[in-house]
């Protein structure tokens, strides 16, 4: 019999309780990450129930700012602290999914050599970490599955897609939604290719790869984008690629049975949208890594107090599974049918980084003055009436709650220094707020000495606040995960503990693999799905780390 695998944290042999874990503690902290950081001052949030009376120690002289980012990194705590404080660090730091990856693991799947520096020109170092480990693996996975074609979606500046042509002999298409990324990947492209046909290396076997600029589509057929895909591919595009064969013009004809699909950080909506393409095609073998939960998109309630997760709803015979709607969050109907929510605040959280924090400790205190200038810069606002011109009056649930919502975006480099009024100058001006500088600097002055001393009340907020993103990450990863054992075809009455392995240090890729005895017996379509979530990259150099594998067999 097929299994799936994921490694819950100690403790945990049942993916149900864990989900139940990760719920409820979320939802016993929700007002710690669902409050707007720009309202941190005008809504006085410090004060609020967000943070218990006795959490607030980490604002006194005590606690450093070294404390709060060792905190923050590695969950560590002080004795004096008090025990509901110590017990919410243990619960965030112990909750999460396991990140660090276990060599073993994939033992012969992933080749630690080193890339040749003739596919690597323009990767950073972590680029070149996440490519190296990533395409040993599609390329073991391709060669074990019979795999020919490969499609990368979100292929960026195609790092993923020449290591695979060029070092592993595949065919790839590479779609992107981004035009400048597109050109840069087929420029990038044409000058690998140009030195595999010198001279010096004409007698080396590569393969081929192609670059498109197309969106993909939730809701489309991977058959329909693979014609359209093949339309564009003709002789000369892509840096002087041949035109790749694609599916029978046939609309009925299914996608054909050697196609992997893969994402490495492929953004938002397009890691669910590749899910998707993988359970409703014919497509033998999905490799995705997500990125930027916060452009995830989900059916928000029209009470923005719902809970995270009301209790589930009985059984229904009507399919509500993944591939019945093109939302982002939740994909699998045990998180929908308990209408599980989290909002764009929660999601923007997913994104954070705290195993970085010490790594870096000036850009993480840059991080927290500019958090610190931002609630400033609201109260500002919000108590000289400075709303930008145009203003538009509320309308949603949301912006009738947060009448003074505004969005800044990103300021130029120069407006963050020390000090508060190159910053409150700097925003003010892309607001199109009108000021008189003889008038303005002085206020800014002012406000910049009145709330100089709660800055350290920003920092210990957000510091609490970051310990909750991997759970909230973990939440979005093993929902992904869920939706793709539901679609192996697991009765729901049975519940998704069905034929899911969560503990054992000796599990490996290979071992997962070769377990197919029986694999006829359930499922549907072609054959059965089987799904493995694992860490695949260094946590620290990499935070998105988390590889969902899944094959039909």
């Amino acid at each position: 019999m097929v299994k799936h695998y994921v490694r819950l944290p100690e403790g945990f042999t049942s993916l149900t309780a864990y989900i139940d874990a990760l719920l409820a503690f979320l939802e016993k902290h929700r007002r710690l990450w669902e409050f707007h950081a720009v309202d941190f001052y005008t809504e006085n949030c410090w004060e609020s129930d967000a943070f218990p009376v006795e959490w607030r120690v980490l604002k006194d002289d005590s606690v450093s700012y070294d404390d709060l980012l060792a905190l923050a990194t590695n969950g560590t705590v002080k004795e004096d602290w008090p025990e509901s404080l110590k017990e919410f660090v243990r619960l965030a730091k112990s909750l999460p999914l396991p990140r660090n990856p276990q060599p073993h693991f994939f033992s012969r799947f992933v080749d630690p050599t080193d890339l040749d520096n003739k596919v690597t020109y323009g990767m950073t170092p972590k680029k070149r970490h996440e490519v190296q480990l990533l395409a040993s693996l599609i390329h073991h996975l391709a060669s074990t599955h019979s795999i020919n074609s490969i499609m990368d979606m979100g292929a960026g500046q195609g790092y993923l897609d020449a290591v695979l042509a060029y070092t592993y002999q595949h065919t790839v298409i590479g779609v992107d939604d981004d035009e400048v990324q597109t050109c840069g990947a087929k420029r990038r492209s044409a000058m690998i290719e140009k030195i595999f046909k010198g001279a010096k290396n004409r007698d080396v076997r590569v393969g081929r790869v192609v670059h498109v600029n197309r969106r993909v589509h939730a809701g489309e057929g991977f058959g329909d984008l693979l014609r359209e895909v093949d339309a564009r591919t003709g002789t000369g595009a892509g840096g002087g690629e041949k035109e790749l064969h694609a599916p029978d013009t046939d609309t009925t004809q299914p996608a054909p049975l050697n196609w992997l699909l893969c994402g490495l950080h492929a953004c938002g909506d397009l890691s669910p949208a590749l899910i998707r393409h993988f359970l409703t095609s014919n497509a033998k073998v999905l490799v995705s890594v997500g990125c930027c939960y916060n452009h995830l998109s989900e059916k928000h309630p029209s009470n923005p107090s719902t809970p995270i997760s009301l209790p589930p709803s009985p059984p229904s015979s009507t399919p509500t599974g993944i591939t019945t709607h093109t939302l982002g969050f939740p994909l699998s109907t045990h998180l929908t049918s308990r209408s599980t929510t989290l909002g764009f605040t929660a999601r923007m959280l997913a994104c954070q980084a705290t195993c970085r924090w010490m790594d870096d400790p000036e850009a993480s205190m840059e991080s927290f003055r500019r958090h610190h200038f931002r609630a400033l810069l609201q109260i500002l606002i919000v108590d000289n009436n400075l709303l930008p011109p145009h203003h538009p009056p509320p309308s949603s649930t949301h912006q009738q709650q947060h009448p003074h919502h505004i969005t800044l975006g990103k300021l130029p480099r120069a407006a963050y220094t020390p000090y508060f009024t190159p910053y409150a100058l700097a925003a003010l001006s892309k607001l199109h707020i009108p000021y008189t500088p003889a008038q303005i600097i002085p206020l800014l002055e002012a406000y910049e000495r009145r709330y100089a001393a709660r800055e350290k009340e920003v920092a210990a907020a957000w510091t609490l606040r970051a310990l909750l993103a991997e759970c909230v990450e973990s939440l979005i990863l093993v929902d992904r995960f869920v939706a793709v054992v539901e679609a192996a075809g697991g009765s729901r009455e049975a519940g998704i503990d069905v034929d899911v392995v969560v503990v054992g240090c000796g599990v490996t890729l290979e071992g997962l693999l070769g377990d197919e005895e029986g694999a006829g017996e359930r499922g549907h379509g072609e054959g059965v799905v089987q799904a493995i979530l694992v860490p695949l990259f260094e946590h620290a150099s990499s935070p998105r780390n988390m590889v969902l594998l899944a094959r039909k067999v």
